[in-house]
């Protein structure tokens, strides 16, 4: 069977790819365990010598790879460029300069054990099935894949089929970069194709995408004791304070919004402002608001030429979720929101666009302030303090990211330190996914474990503890027979380490 793709922004085809059966998973990961043995037992340092040629191949090829992410994810070419390309090319120098100390033996001490040694060994988990969304589909499952692999592992990657050839092309990176086609083999299609791959016999899952379907691939990894990492999105709050500088806080506010048509789980879904600013802020946001221009992103022309147009908001991925962001919108109005700009779909355009939307005092039981809602839409709420935004953006069952805005930076690093999120940004917003440097995930129902930095790389580890003693001594003072002398001894220590 073949999986069709068609751009949300035109509602044409772009292509197609064959689909992979749920009963055809157990050869994919077949011939990825073959393979896995293979690479798992090539040194670390000769692993490494794949990523110059990834980042060669991947430099080629960047603006191609933007114009099909932006074509069939409907979001501007230069938010694909700088969101989907940047960070796969940062995630390569970082394994470049730190893969080697992060991946290889650790030292740790041992107190009064002085005749003795531990190490700390991080080895390849096996095969890994990385389950990966359609909101960045190439950025996302590509810092994990190079990830996974330079740990040692083969992979199974299953993109969203809302973009699956984007998923097709993220292979044919690492094929010409010379990596062996089994420890890289895509999976196409639908949720029963994911369904299969997490019931596989595989070693562990890396699942980005909603918390229902979060929560049911950890119900069936826990079957076998699968480990999982799971980032679910979010509900995060921007937190804007009277003394902050409304015109860069806008400006966040506005981009940190609407960029991705609003399909970021760290997108602003919650601005809270402090009522002293708020008059002046929410002017500077619905102007800013307005000006931003939606349009057709990439478009296939008549020739096969593809005409790249300058928009700042592109389209949303599909009617659903349209159609989703909209009747929250409507029960926001229904339940006391005032409206301020936007509101609706736009009805003039052939693809799912929504109009980029800012209302004020949306009531907190609305459905626009529990629920993701992942599109262009920003409420703003005024508060009287600081400790009141700060309960309301704790408020929420999520708990990814969070921003705080004020010129004050102890008041801002003592507001963001109370705020419950896996990463807080101080007068910014979003931009330290992008940094392999930085780890990535929440706690809450946002997810489990980190991707990116030193502790997602090491997500794809087991991790071994090697012990040995220096001195061939005969008995140990803790092993038999005990006796009240070696009770004397033992206490003597005791007070000469730790009185």
């Amino acid at each position: 069977m073949e999986l069709k793709s068609n751009s949300p922004a035109t509602l044409k085809l772009i292509g197609s790819v064959r689909t992979t059966a749920p009963e055809e998973v157990p050869d994919y990961v077949s011939r990825a365990r073959e393979a896995q043995r293979r690479w798992g037992s090539v040194p670390l340092e000769k692993r490494l010598r794949i990523l110059p040629e990834l980042r060669r191949a991947l430099q080629a090829e960047r603006d191609d790879v933007a114009r099909l992410v932006s074509l069939e994810a409907g979001k501007p070419f230069v938010e694909a460029f700088t969101v989907e390309l940047l960070p796969s090319l940062d995630m390569l120098k970082f394994l470049e300069h730190h893969a080697a100390r992060v991946l290889g033996p650790e030292r740790i001490g041992l107190g009064w054990f002085v005749h003795k040694r531990s190490v700390l060994e991080y080895l390849p988990l096996g095969v890994v099935g990385i389950i990966s969304p359609w909101n960045f589909p190439f950025g996302i499952p590509f810092t994990s894949v190079v990830s996974a692999l330079v740990a040692g592992n083969a992979v199974l990657l299953k993109p969203s089929e809302l973009t699956p050839l984007t998923g097709e092309r993220l292979a044919e990176v690492f094929r010409r970069a010379g990596l062996d086609p089994d420890l890289l083999q895509v999976l196409q299609g639908d949720g029963a194709t994911g369904a299969a791959l997490v019931a596989a016999d595989i070693d562990k899952v890396l699942f980005t995408g909603s918390v229902a379907t979060g929560k049911r691939v950890m119900a069936e990894a826990a079957r076998t004791l699968k480990p999982v990492t799971l980032e679910l999105g979010g509900k995060d709050p921007m937190l804007v304070f009277k003394d902050a500088d409304l015109d860069r806080a806008a400006n966040g506010a506005v981009w940190g919004a609407f960029t991705n048509a609003g399909q970021v789980c760290a997108s602003v879904e919650r601005c809270y402002v402090e009522r002293a600013a708020a008059s002046e802020f929410i002017e500077l946001v619905v102007a800013k608001t307005r000006a931003l221009r939606q349009g057709i992103p990439v478009e296939r022309l008549a020739t096969g030429e593809l005409a790249v147009r300058q928009v700042d908001v592109g389209a949303m991925i599909g009617e659903a979720q349209l159609e989703k962001v909209h009747e929250q919108v409507l029960e926001a109005s229904r339940l006391g929101g005032e409206l301020l700009c936007g509101g609706a779909p736009r009805r003039d355009l052939p693809g799912y666009f929504y109009q980029p939307t800012v209302l004020r005092d949306v009531p907190p039981e609305a459905k626009l302030m529990q629920e993701e809602t992942f599109g262009p839409v920003l409420p703003i709420t005024l508060v009287d303090s600081v400790e009141e935004a700060v309960k309301l953006a704790n408020s929420s069952r999520y708990a990814l990211s969070a921003s705080v805005w004020s010129r004050d930076r102890s008041k801002a690093r003592t507001a963001a330190r109370r705020l419950e999120a896996g990463t807080v940004w101080i007068n910014d917003v979003i931009y330290t996914y992008g940094l392999a440097a930085t780890p990535w995930g929440g706690f809450k129902e946002s997810g489990i474990g980190r991707t990116h930095a030193a502790l997602g790389l090491r997500e794809f580890c087991h991790v071994r503890h090697l012990n040995e003693g220096y001195y061939p001594v005969k008995t140990e003072l803790q092993w038999y027979p005990y006796s009240e002398k070696r009770l004397k001894w033992l206490k003597r220590l005791a007070n000469f380490l730790y009185s």
